[in-house]
């Protein structure tokens, strides 16, 4: 069992189609690769995708928002669901039986009530957000989490975006220092420092992209099932460093992150996995 204990995360962008369910389900397989009980909480509203990411089916009659509904506390933990390789992977979300307008109505209470139970389960809870900070959903849920993972891709209007919203964290007191940003899908239209440059918050990690990637999340596969290409290990790493960035502190996050990075050109992934657990 691994030592990180009682954790949320939230993965967010300033505007959809960017990979947040990328970078939340690859998380969440990582961490529960390394022993951890995780959780996902996917609270978007039109296109719940994580669980099918992770290869997880949710029953019809079981889903986020009886979760969210329920009177009885004991319930709320039976609508998270896995899969029968992954023990230790847990998710939850709207499914096919569902309305987009299920978490409309939703109150401030029932999503700290949920957040609160399910923190309380895992030692890892991930939380998946949508991008509009009029749902209480992520409202809520960027005020709770330990850090928010802020997942961009690096052109123009991404970054315009975030400037805005960026003006709305502070107005609503979220600590910028609780963001860690990540280039996702990353086309080469923007630098890390470019970035920065522009909207004031470092990026930490930079993470590739192709289109297989995406044909094996429809299949219900992540990088550490399929992972043998260049680009996949790159992915991994990626990965592997935000992972580090999250639940490490500071510098010696981003000292074993660059260590891992220089081994894993040297030796290859399957040292690179090995190098993590030691290193942790």
């Amino acid at each position: 069992m691994g030592t990180i204990d009682k954790k949320v995360y939230a993965i967010w962008s300033p505007k959809g189609g960017i990979g947040k369910t990328f970078i939340t389900s690859h998380l969440a397989k990582w961490a529960s690769t390394k022993g951890l009980l995780t959780g996902v909480i996917d609270f978007n509203r039109q296109a719940p995708s994580t669980a099918a990411a992770l290869n997880i089916r949710l029953p019809r009659e079981k889903s986020l928002k009886e979760a969210l509904y329920t009177e009885r506390e004991s319930d709320v933990i039976t609508n998270f669901h896995n899969n029968e390789k992954d023990k230790d992977l847990f998710c939850t979300g709207l499914n096919v039986n569902n309305d987009v307008d299920d978490l409309f109505e939703v109150t401030d209470h029932q999503i700290i009530k949920l957040l609160e139970i399910a923190k309380s389960k895992f030692n890892i809870l991930l939380l998946d957000l949508p991008t509009s900070y009029l749902e209480l959903t992520s409202y809520e849920s960027w005020k709770y989490a330990d850090k928010i993972v802020v997942v961009i891709d690096n052109d123009y209007n991404t970054i315009v975006a975030l400037k805005s919203y960026i003006k709305f964290l502070k107005e609503v007191n979220i600590p910028l220092n609780n963001l860690i940003v990540v280039i996702n899908k990353d086309m080469g239209l923007l630098s890390g420092q470019e970035v920065e440059e522009m909207c004031g918050l470092p990026v930490s990690v930079t993470i590739p992209f192709y289109k297989q990637i995406v044909k094996d999340m429809n299949e219900g596969k992540t990088v550490f099932e399929t992972g043998g290409s260049f680009k996949d290990r790159k992915i991994i790493q990626g990965i592997q460093k935000l992972y580090g960035l999250l639940t490490s502190n500071g510098d010696k996050a981003r000292s074993e992150s660059k260590s891992l990075f220089k081994i894993g050109k040297l030796i290859g992934n399957k040292k690179v996995v090995k190098e993590v657990k030691t290193n942790e």
